[in-house]
């Protein structure tokens, strides 16, 4: 079998082509990864946004898994990457209708949640699901070396902040745990939930970092607090949390419907691997 990973030079897609089963297995990206390039996989230089890249590249793999993604517009648009790019893979495949298999990573949340990165997801998965071998996991939070979570987490622990808004269950997972999953599920269709029964939110989690270097724990910020816009402005105006990220990590991303724990023996712990970092 020969696998594409698309965005494998990013934290997800650069951890699935680590960690993936597979006779043979190319990731595209814009970028190439230094550390890929070490162990030796095949980088195809390439952009979703392309069609006629994407047209191209395509056909020559039995599996694709999408795992491109953009979490702030500071460079790029939701709607381009996200709906655009998820055009530009499914057009070649059914184009070909040689029964090719889509994974796509998604997010828990996108049913639902009014902001734009969720809503563009929810966009992407319709897409996806015209393609008749096609899978779409929906994630909780994922962790692992070079996630994108853990960088905030210890920023938040060492800043000024003394408070934070109440926020859901993060149920976070280890990206390789998901990895796994995926491996597992070489024939499932339509969507997944992977999410870890691990209460833990972001308060939570940055009051875990608080305790490894000695200050103490947050507080809440009540939801109908009058201060709670003067709050937002604060973290904003000091480069330490826009309220879009804030109201991300906000969510309770907890599932009862996981499939981790069917593919999955033992899920790491979110906060066994904050206590066990190193910090600078």
């Amino acid at each position: 079998m020969k696998t594409l990973v698309i965005g494998g030079s990013g934290f997800v897609g650069s951890s699935i082509v680590r960690n993936l089963k597979s006779d043979e297995i190319s990731y595209l990206s814009r970028n190439e990864s230094a550390e890929l390039a070490s162990l030796g996989y095949k980088w195809i230089k390439g952009n979703i946004l392309n069609a006629a890249e994407m047209s191209e590249t395509i056909g020559k793999f039995d599996t694709i898994i999408n795992s491109a993604g953009i979490y702030d517009e500071r460079e790029q648009k939701f709607k381009d990457v996200h709906l655009q790019g998820i055009k530009n893979i499914v057009a070649p495949i059914k184009a070909a209708d040689t029964n090719q298999r889509l994974i796509s990573i998604s997010c828990i949340n996108v049913d639902f949640a009014p902001m734009e990165f969720f809503h563009s997801r929810r966009l992407t998965e319709g897409n996806v699901s015209t393609v008749k071998n096609s899978l779409i996991v929906r994630t909780s939070i994922l962790f692992g070396r070079g996630d994108k979570v853990t960088p905030l987490v210890t920023k938040l622990a060492s800043s000024s902040i003394g408070k934070l808004p109440e926020a859901g269950n993060l149920a976070p997972v280890h990206i390789e745990d998901l990895v796994e999953v995926i491996s597992k599920t070489p024939d499932s269709k339509g969507s997944i939930f992977v999410c870890s029964r691990e209460k833990l939110s972001l308060k939570d989690s940055i009051n875990v970092i608080r305790k490894k270097i000695g200050k103490s724990p947050l507080g809440y910020v009540k939801p109908k607090d009058t201060k709670i816009t003067k709050f937002y402005d604060k973290m904003e105006d000091g480069g330490i949390l826009d309220k879009d990220t804030l109201s991300i990590y906000s969510l309770n991303y907890y599932r009862e419907n996981t499939s981790l724990y069917r593919y999955v023996e033992k899920p790491r712990s979110y906060q066994n691997y904050l206590e066990s970092i190193e910090l600078k």
